[in-house]
């Protein structure tokens, strides 16, 4: 076996492995942020609603009532309405109750046109917010077809190399992608010819661990890219190019997601089915898998 083939191999697939995993993480997110219904509020009404009652006047209604009492008491005495009582303790309470009750009858017209425009208001963006749940509901089905074939083509790329680790050729601990990539350009340039041994790829990559000039931990590596360009050259290079490939699957992907194109999308998913089908079947045919 070429092991240098062996390991451009296994550097392939954890790639794709790897990509695929990022896409359908991404196609997950954009799923659960569709469709969701929106928090519809209705707007406040500028008029209070106890300016609409007779009773918001409260105790003011009492000092006309009090005021108009000697009046009463006066006249009911004389046996009939002195001019000079009516002007001083009978209009005037009379003239305050009527203006108080058709302050309250304006406020209550007033209330009522408000409330009727901001319950047509608040029906209209009900109406908005299911036509725009809807339609994302539409959406999310061309991202959720798109997982189904993107996660078909992760499993049969992932038991491909489980196929190809279970030749026994790389050791557990190192079945990851950071680790393959990295004796992958160890091998390639010639820093060692074997995995084993102390100037094999483990050994180099253990003490260049140790030493802090690599890093082997996926999450960190990721998430400072351009730390990694200088002693994990090849590394960086697979990542950017994974992440870049990426970007232009989801792109494609969203184009058609919103123009609603399930035939395009349909043709874009069975080219990559076959692209990645056909790649797994030449390795396995190639290891006799």
């Amino acid at each position: 076996m070429n092991l240098k083939q062996y390991i451009a191999d296994i550097e392939k697939l954890e790639k794709e492995r790897y990509g695929m995993e990022l896409t359908m993480n991404q196609i997950t997110r954009k799923v659960e942020s569709l469709g969701n219904k929106g928090r519809i509020m209705r707007d406040a009404c500028s008029v209070p609603e106890g300016d609409t009652r007779l009773s918001n006047f409260g105790i003011f209604w009492i000092v006309p009532i009090i005021w108009a009492i000697p009046g009463l008491w006066i006249t009911n005495s004389i046996g009939r309405i002195d001019s000079h009582i009516l002007w001083i303790f009978l209009i005037p309470p009379a003239v305050v109750i009527l203006l108080m009750i058709g302050f309250t009858i304006r406020q209550k017209i007033k209330y009522n046109a408000e409330q009727k425009e901001i319950e047509q208001k608040y029906a209209k963006d009900l109406q908005a917010d299911q036509k725009r749940v809807e339609r994302e509901n539409q959406i999310a089905l061309q991202y959720k077809n798109a997982y189904k074939v993107i996660h078909r083509a992760y499993c049969n790329t992932r038991s491909t190399l489980d196929k190809l680790y279970a030749l026994g050729v790389v050791y557990k601990k190192y079945q990851h992608l950071v680790a393959i990539v990295m004796f992958s350009e160890y091998l390639q340039s010639g820093r060692c010819s074997t995995l084993e041994g102390h100037e094999g790829a483990y050994n180099i990559y253990e003490n260049e661990i140790r030493l802090g000039i690599i890093n082997d931990k996926l999450n960190e590596i990721i998430n400072r890219l351009d730390r990694i360009e200088r002693n994990q050259y090849r590394l960086y290079e697979s990542i950017r190019e994974v992440n870049q490939q990426q970007s232009r699957i989801l792109s494609n992907l969203d184009m058609m997601a919103q123009r609603l194109d399930s035939q395009s999308s349909k043709l874009e998913y069975i080219a990559y089915d076959a692209h990645v089908a056909q790649m797994n079947s030449s390795l396995a045919l190639a290891y006799h898998l």
